[in-house]
């Protein structure tokens, strides 16, 4: 290993053959591997096929569709890879760094985000952003850029809770302790109160609700339950109410559980959790009040099915938290899309927070796959699935608002400006603004996978209960709905990732982009790749590493030639694409 800095240079070759290379230097020195020439044989090859792929050959690009070209550093040492196209005036080349290995954090070689061919200044002709105004999706509150599901802030002690030990250690008994059945003597009636157990901010604090609604869903009984001052004409209304009496009753509930699986039911811990025919419980409390919506959405906790024998706080409930003074004071003046309101986004919360629900059933309790939930990756492959419901639900709930297109999407692609470097499955971890960025890129890449494979890959996610690792069992799932053994997780991750390039929902070459996807089971609308033109923002500086299914996105632009070549390194076990086309 050497450590130096790296000069890679751009060669723009005209038609009068005068070459103007422009540096793309830095002064950064990094310990990476001296890169050497590709092996016989090893080459960019051209990575689409058929209707809409530009890429010719190995250098040329056709003119018209888009024109990805790959190379996969297999070897153990860093190759230098040479990206030489033709017939690419006036366009836009985007270069993307992919390390496509697990568990392994990869240094990067020094390589210029941007560079052009045009004798101005090139951040005033790139029609890429590096940097923007500071108006864009802001609130009208506090002029913060809004995070996640605007966002969706639920604290650590109920985000990171994993319920593994508890049931390893649960006896497993189908008789119900006589204290559970003195507990379970009265059904509640519209009216009645009762006290919940509501974690804000990590601490315990007791709320009084009153029952305001009963209805039932399939075989499944439901509650709404809200805080007397949280109800009135400007609050929690009676039309606000029957508004999520209908939604859940009609649409939320059948689909997740359709799709997903019960919420819950039988199973063999009688004394450690909580009776099958349970009824699901919405709670409606202002969790902060500070007069303003978002922050905590709602969330829904494990925990709270655990009897009080094995957790004194529980509230011994099916129960999902919701906030009330997001659905009424948010249904205006926030700009992540001109439809979406605060009841949308709870009705879309609800729809993600019972994906959990049904999760937390049919792998745990169901199956008590322990390793699952006990992986490194855990909150990665549980949040996963949760935001593949939001995309399939919100056209169901309003046509006019999608979360992913209008939301999610658009936040990966802006605060990839510093993010993209943090790996997929860490789930932010190790981003600038975590974690908050680990629900832009899953939504991001869960809405890939569902255009590429379709809502019934969704299924095959919850009818696959393996006990194997959650990598590999994903790697077999994705192997298995392409019909290709080389179409692992890495190959997806990589194809998700040319979307920084932009690509277009229709037009995009097979396998690649956001095209729309309608199905029986519901419609996926297309997220098109020239709407995010003011989003997106491209890192200033390249990383000096990179994590593991993570990306280093660069641009470069050619105005006065036909022609570009550059060299670049790659280290073992990144992947290099290039798309042109825009």
């Amino acid at each position: 290993m050497t450590s130096y800095a790296f000069c890679r240079g751009l060669w723009l070759v005209g038609l009068s053959s005068l070459s103007l290379w422009l540096a793309g230097c830095g002064d950064e020195s990094r310990d990476v591997d001296e890169p050497v020439t590709l092996a016989a044989g090893e080459r960019l090859a051209p990575d689409c096929q058929g209707a809409y792929c530009g890429a010719v050959n190995t250098t040329d690009y056709g003119g018209t569709g888009i024109g990805i070209w790959r190379y996969k550093n297999d070897s153990e040492i860093t190759r230098d890879v040479s990206v030489t196209l033709s017939n690419i005036r006036n366009k836009t080349v985007t270069i993307i760094y992919t390390n496509e290995t697990e568990n392994n954090t990869i240094a990067l070689p020094f390589v210029s985000p941007t560079a052009t061919d045009s004798p101005v200044d090139e951040t005033k002709t790139s029609d890429v952003l590096t940097d923007a105004g500071d108006d864009l999706f802001l609130t009208e509150v506090d002029r913060e850029p809004l995070r996640g599901a605007a966002v969706n802030a639920i604290p650590d002690a109920v985000r990171l809770f994993d319920p593994t030990p508890y049931l390893q250690n649960a006896e497993i008994t189908l008789t119900r302790p006589k204290s559970k059945l003195l507990r379970a003597a009265r059904a509640p009636a519209i009216g009645d109160e009762r006290v919940w157990n509501v974690n804000v901010n990590s601490k315990i604090e007791e709320r009084r609700t009153v029952l305001k609604r009963l209805f039932s869903s399939g075989d499944r009984a439901i509650q709404i339950w809200v805080e007397p001052d949280e109800f009135g004409d400007d609050k929690m209304s009676d039309a606000m109410l029957d508004k999520i009496v209908d939604t859940v009753k009609e649409v939320i509930y059948p689909t997740v559980i359709e799709l997903a699986g019960a919420s819950w039911g039988a199973h063999q811990f009688a004394k450690s959790l909580i009776d099958e025919d349970q009824p699901l419980a919405l709670v409606l409390v202002n969790f902060d009040k500070n007069r303003r919506g978002m922050g905590l959405l709602g969330y829904y906790w494990s925990k709270n099915q655990f009897t009080k024998e094995t957790m004194s706080d529980s509230n011994e409930a099916l129960a999902l938290f919701l906030d009330t003074e997001t659905f009424y004071l948010s249904s205006s003046g926030y700009s992540i899309s001109p439809n979406a309101t605060g009841t949308l986004l709870m009705l879309d919360t609800i729809a993600h927070e019972m994906t959990h629900m049904v999760e937390f059933y049919q792998r745990n309790v169901l199956n008590r796959n322990d390793e699952v939930d006990s992986s490194s990756y855990r909150e990665f492959f549980q949040e996963l699935p949760a935001m593949m419901m939001e995309d399939i639900v919100a056209q169901k709930v309003d046509a006019r608002y999608h979360p992913i297109r209008d939301n999610y999407h658009k936040n990966w692609l802006w605060y990839g400006v510093d993010d993209f470097g943090c790996g997929l499955i860490s789930f932010g971890k190790n981003c600038v603004r975590s974690p908050y960025y680990g629900y832009d890129a899953t939504g991001s890449f869960g809405a890939y996978l569902l255009r590429r494979h379709g809502i019934g890959f969704f299924r095959r996610l919850f009818v696959d209960q393996s006990r194997a690792d959650p990598l590999e069992r994903l790697n077999t799932l994705l192997k298995e709905a392409a019909h290709d053994d080389t179409e692992d997780f890495a190959r997806h991750v990589q194809r998700w990732g040319a979307n920084i390039a932009l690509l277009p929902a229709s037009g995009s070459p097979d396998k690649y982009g956001f095209p729309e996807r309608d199905e029986i089971d519901g419609h996926l609308p297309e997220i098109n790749g020239e709407n995010y033109r003011e989003s997106l923002r491209l890192p200033k500086t390249p990383p000096a590493q990179l994590e593991s299914f993570a990306f280093y996105p660069l641009t470069r632009k050619t105005t006065q030639s036909d022609t570009m070549s550059e060299s670049f390194a790659v280290p073992p076990g990144v992947s290099l694409t290039v798309v042109v086309g825009r």
